[in-house]
């Protein structure tokens, strides 16, 4: 981090001058820092899922559930790859719904015998699998939270798992709270407890930003780090 200083210096942005339109790499003009503020030279920066197409958090809800101490974290996805990653990050079991021809929460249930989750962690905000999620966790006690966001600001819940005593809530950035978890996490990051390097499929340098939009369609691909 550089000292503070009272000029206004020129920098690289990616700027957007339209709904889906392409992004473009730009000289702007930086004010110096004001009371409580610090300017920060970056290096690297990061682009995933939440960016474009909703989240796909699932490597980060592994990881969570594991720091808490669970002991059983079953990860669902479509995509085999991603059964590695989650393994890497602490799952101990693997969902793809192609493989079976029931609904994913029965399935959920059998791996719990027939008793479902404490928490279900639903990372695409898809109702339909949200739904699901809901219907995996316990009676009376299971908690769903959303932490992705569908294309729809709006969906349909079906309001007998709820009524039952189950409980959807959702949570924006985990709930973190800057001033007293971001030092936590950075040191947890420095001692290796979180391992970003696992999250990281591909690199890019900031005058290929477009290429990282088709990147993150591919199904390998989980996080990309942007070279400035």
């Amino acid at each position: 981090m550089s000292k503070c200083s009272p000029q206004v210096v020129t920098c690289k942005a990616v700027v957007c001058w339209g709904m889906g339109g392409p992004v473009k790499v730009e000289e702007i003009q930086v004010e110096p820092p004001k009371s409580f503020e610090v300017r920060v030279k970056m290096l690297y920066a990061s682009v995933c899922h939440t960016d474009v197409i909703g989240t796909k958090g699932y490597p980060f809800a592994i990881l969570g559930a594991k720091m808490q101490g669970a002991a059983k974290i079953i990860g669902i996805d479509k995509n085999e790859r991603k059964r590695e990653k989650g393994n890497a990050f602490g799952m101990t079991d693997f969902i793809n719904p192609d493989d079976f021809d029931k609904s994913i929460s029965e399935v959920v249930q059998e791996f719990t015998g027939g008793r479902g989750v404490d928490h279900c962690i639903e990372c695409t905000g898809v109702a339909s699998l949200v739904n699901e999620a809901i219907e995996a966790t316990k009676l009376g006690t299971g908690i769903t939270i959303g932490v992705g966001s569908g294309n729809e600001t709006s969906m349909k819940i079906n309001c007998l798992p709820l009524l039952l005593g189950r409980t959807l809530k959702g949570s924006v950035l985990g709930g973190l709270k800057a001033k007293s978890d971001l030092p936590i996490i950075a040191e947890k990051c420095k001692n290796k407890e979180i391992q970003l390097g696992e999250l990281l499929t591909h690199e890019v340098p900031l005058e290929d930003i477009n290429k990282v939009f088709e990147l993150l369609k591919e199904p390998d691909c989980v996080k990309i780090a942007i070279k400035i």
